[in-house]
C-alpha cells in the first residue's frame, strides 16, 4: 500500500512540473531584459529564498558588501638594484697636474657645495695665477687710459686718433683678461680666491696652491688621493654622491612589457627594512631587450627617506596594474559552493536573501571574478553565509516533514 502511494505522488509531481513548464514557456521565450529577469528573481519565493530573524543576524555577525568594481588591481614584482642618480653624482678631479698638499675629507664625510676637498700645488698653478694677475692689471690700466683719452677728446684736448688707439688697447686687454679668467675658472678656482688674487691679497707663498672643491652637496663615496701624491689631469680624486634621491633599475620580462608605462608610481622593498615601503616613479622604460636575459630595463626614481637606502642594494620593485576584470570582483567569502555549482546570497530586503547561482571566472587569493549572475549595486552576504545555509537547511527539512 505504501509503495503504491509513493508511486502516485511521484506521478503527481511529474505532471505538476510539466504543466508549470508548459504555462511558463511562452513567457520566458519573449526576450525579457536582464533587469526584468533580475527583478523577477527578487520577487520569487521558495527553496532559493531564506528569511533570517533579527536575533540571528545580530548573533551571527552577518555583514554585506556591495557589488561595484569591475577593475582588478594587480601587482607586478620585478628584481631590481639601487644605484646612484647620475643627476646627483659628481666625479671630482684636477684639470692640471700637481702634488697633493692637504686632504680635508675622508670616505663617508658629508660635504657642501664649494667646500674644499684638498689642496693641490704645482708650477702650472702658479703660472695660471700670474697670467691672471697680469691680465687683470692690464685691463684696469687700459680702461683708465681709454676713459682719460675719451674725456680729453670730448674737451677737444686730445685727437680722435689717440682716443681710438686707447679704445683698441682697452678692448684687446678685455679679451685677454676674459680668456685668462675662463682658464682659471675651468680648473676650479673660486670667485673669492680670484678677487683676492686680483687685489693682491694672497701672499707669494700661496701662489702655487689651489683648492679642489666639491661641485655639489653630498657624501664622499670615493677618495683616491693621499698627501704627497702626484695627480694627473685625467685622474679622479673624489666621487661625491647625493643620496636624497636614488635610481632603481629593474629587469622586466619582455612578456610583461605591456603592463608597464612611464610615470607609474611604484613601491620598493629591501631586505634590510622588510616592514618599510619606499615610494618612487617610473622615469624610463628600455627600448631594447637584453639578448642574454630577455629582459628590459625599467628605471624608477625613489625618495630616500631617512637616507636608509644604499647604492648597490638589491630590491623588489612593485608595480601596480589596473586592468578590466571582465566581470565583477567580489570577496571570496561571498561564494558558497554546492557540489560543482557556485552561489551567493543576495539581499532582497526585509531580512530576505536569495540564493543566486553565479558563473565564476578567475579565482584569486582573496577575491573571485564573477562573470554572470550578479550586477552592480547588488548587496551580497560576505560574512555569515553559514547562517543562511543553516536557515535554508531548516526550511528544507521542515517542508519534507
Amino acid at each position: 500500500m505504501k509503495k503504491r502511494e509513493v508511486i502516485m505522488n511521484c506521478i503527481k509531481g511529474i505532471l505538476c512540473a510539466s504543466i508549470s513548464g508548459a504555462l511558463l514557456l511562452p513567457v520566458t521565450g519573449c526576450g525579457r531584459s536582464e533587469s526584468d529577469q533580475h527583478a523577477s528573481s527578487e520577487s520569487s519565493s521558495g527553496a532559493d529564498t531564506v528569511r533570517v530573524r533579527v536575533e540571528s543576524l545580530a548573533s551571527g555577525g552577518l555583514s554585506l558588501c556591495r557589488v561595484e568594481s569591475k577593475v582588478l588591481m594587480d601587482t607586478l614584482t620585478i628584481p631590481s638594484r639601487i644605484i646612484p642618480s647620475q643627476d646627483l653624482e659628481a666625479s671630482v678631479g684636477s684639470l692640471i697636474q700637481g702634488r697633493v698638499r692637504e686632504v680635508f675629507v675622508k670616505l663617508g664625510d658629508r660635504v657642501r657645495k664649494n667646500q674644499p676637498l684638498m689642496t693641490l700645488e704645482g708650477l702650472e698653478i702658479g703660472e695660471l695665477k700670474a697670467r691672471y694677475v697680469q691680465a687683470s692689471a692690464n685691463l684696469r690700466y687700459t680702461e683708465a687710459k681709454f676713459n682719460r683719452a675719451k674725456s680729453l677728446f670730448e674737451q677737444n684736448a686730445a685727437s680722435q686718433k689717440a682716443m681710438l688707439e686707447a679704445q683698441a688697447d682697452f678692448e684687446k686687454a678685455r679679451a685677454e683678461f676674459s680668456a685668462e679668467d675662463q682658464k682659471i675658472h675651468s680648473v676650479g678656482m673660486a670667485d673669492d680666491e680670484l678677487i683676492a688674487i686680483a687685489e693682491g691679497k694672497t701672499g707669494l707663498h700661496s701662489s702655487g696652491f689651489m683648492a679642489l672643491r666639491s661641485p655639489i652637496d653630498g657624501v664622499v663615496s670615493e677618495r683616491n688621493v693621499s698627501i704627497g701624491q702626484f695627480v694627473e689631469p685625467n685622474s679622479n680624486a673624489f666621487k661625491i654622491v647625493d643620496t636624497r634621491e636614488l635610481w632603481v633599475d629593474g629587469n622586466l620580462s619582455e612578456i610583461d612589457l605591456s603592463r608597464v608605462s612611464m610615470h607609474t608610481p611604484v613601491a620598493l622593498r629591501v631586505a634590510a627594512y622588510p616592514r618599510e615601503v619606499f615610494r618612487g616613479t617610473i622615469v624610463y622604460v628600455g627600448t631594447t631587450v637584453d639578448a642574454q636575459s630577455r629582459s628590459i630595463k625599467v628605471r624608477a626614481t625613489v625618495g630616500n627617506v631617512g637616507r636608509k637606502l644604499r647604492p648597490e642594494m638589491f630590491a623588489e620593485m612593485l608595480i601596480p596594474e589596473r586592468r578590466e576584470a571582465g566581470g565583477f570582483v567580489i570577496p571570496s567569502e561571498c561564494v558558497v559552493k554546492d557540489g560543482e555549482d557556485s552561489f551567493v546570497f543576495r539581499s532582497i530586503g526585509g531580512g530576505a536573501f536569495l540564493r543566486q547561482r553565479i558563473q565564476l571566472g578567475e579565482i584569486r587569493s582573496a577575491s573571485v571574478i564573477v562573470l554572470d549572475g550578479i550586477r552592480a549595486g547588488d548587496e551580497l552576504v560576505q560574512n555569515g553565509t553559514f547562517i543562511l545555509k543553516s536557515e535554508m537547511k531548516k526550511s528544507t527539512f521542515g517542508e519534507e516533514h
